[in-house]
């Protein structure tokens, strides 16, 4: 895999939304690149702001969602 694929990888990784194998092979990249481990970091910081920062959905919310009503 390219340099460029892992890091398309790296937004998917930092939300743990990777299947196990392409997250195997993205952790091996990550061994050896220090880019890549840095923009990782940077990802799941964002991410966990985002996470505390927003508000919970409203049970009726979360049930259309959940069930694909609009």
């Amino acid at each position: 895999m390219e340099h460029q694929e892992y890091r398309e990888l790296l937004e998917f990784h930092a939300l743990d939304a990777l299947e196990a194998s392409e997250a195997r092979g993205l952790e091996e990249h990550l061994k050896t690149c220090a880019e890549c481990r840095s923009e990782l970091i940077r990802l799941r910081d964002a991410a966990a702001l985002l996470a505390h920062a927003a508000s919970p959905a409203e049970p009726r919310l979360k049930c259309a969602i959940s069930s694909g009503q609009r």
